[in-house]
């Protein structure tokens, strides 16, 4: 049996913001929605892993944050020129820490979510 990543799942307030913030940060593009009765879904792929999806969830009539602390869950992306990427979130001011030791940093989606960040190689 042989399995492969099909997508990661984030709720996320608002959609639009959520789409423009990884279409700007990270380079994906919109793959496509799907409007549910009780939540919608939009799909963003890189252009290289088209068939891995990060997949934004909007429930419908939720009120309120989502809590997020104590939740290890993140999502993380190769870059193959680290320098320039941090330097770019840097000015987008979304860096939430930097660890040098280890050659990684975590920039912070607008819900909170964290994502790692890591040169190629």
């Amino acid at each position: 049996m042989h399995f492969t990543m099909a997508h990661t799942s984030l709720a996320v307030e608002d959609l639009e913001r959520s789409r423009a913030f990884y279409e700007k940060t990270l380079g994906l593009r919109f793959k496509g929605k799907k409007d549910l009765p009780h939540l919608t879904l939009i799909y963003m792929v890189d252009e290289e892993e088209a068939d891995y999806e990060l997949e934004l969830t909007l429930r419908k009539g939720h009120e309120g944050g989502y809590t997020l602390e104590d939740n290890p869950v993140h999502l993380a992306f190769y870059v193959d020129d680290y320098a320039a990427s941090l330097q770019l979130h840097q000015e987008l001011g979304c860096v939430k820490r930097i660890v040098e030791s280890a050659g990684i940093y975590f920039i912070s989606d607008p819900d909170g979510y964290e994502i790692e960040i890591m040169g190629k190689g």
